[in-house]
């Protein structure tokens, strides 16, 4: 199923102009804790303790099958099993980089199959007109929900009138570690 996530700043639209696919910026796995220690992370209520960064196509980053990974079923397993006394949750996030003429076309997303719910958790303006948004997924409370946030993300740029104007692929593994 593709969504819009994100609505172009320019109702005018790129017309005819040469437009810059997104790009993937961040590549974050979040875990964190209820509001109090009585409760259970939901939404805004997550109240995070780990941020895992995983590195975005740097040289050498990457093994062979091209897909970001990080075992965080097994850390979120992990948190779980030793803090006994606080429910512990995760959460996906991604930072995508549209320039301004990026900016002037809607953004949609398609989720990998049977995808997660995803939302926009805020943006950001950068110089030059461009703007930088942030996609969260919805909160995994068991090892397996977290496994299946895994899969491919792809952010697309549409003009007015349906064109595309670039994507991005983010592909991610949630149950292994790079170079395993």
């Amino acid at each position: 199923m593709i969504s819009l996530v994100a609505p172009r700043l320019d109702p005018s639209g790129p017309a005819g102009v040469e437009v810059e696919p997104p790009v993937v910026a961040a590549i974050r796995c979040i875990y964190g804790v209820g509001a109090a220690p009585e409760d259970t992370p939901d939404g805004d209520g997550l109240r995070v303790v780990y941020c895992v960064d995983l590195p975005i196509d740097g040289p050498g980053s990457l093994d062979a099958d091209d897909i970001h990974e990080f075992d965080a079923a097994s850390l979120l397993a992990e948190l779980q099993t030793r803090a006994r006394a606080r429910a512990w949750a995760m959460r996906v996030e991604l930072d995508i980089i549209q320039t301004a003429r990026g900016a002037a076309t809607d953004l949609f997303l398609e989720p990998p199959d049977d995808g997660p719910h995803i939302r926009l958790l805020h943006s950001t303006d950068l110089p030059g007109g461009g703007r930088c948004l942030t996609f969260g997924t919805g909160l995994a409370h068991t090892p397996e929900a977290a496994a299946r946030l895994a899969g491919v993300y792809m952010f697309s740029q549409r003009g007015s009138d349906g064109s595309e104007h670039g994507s991005c692929r983010v592909p991610l593994g949630l149950t292994e570690y790079e170079f395993e």
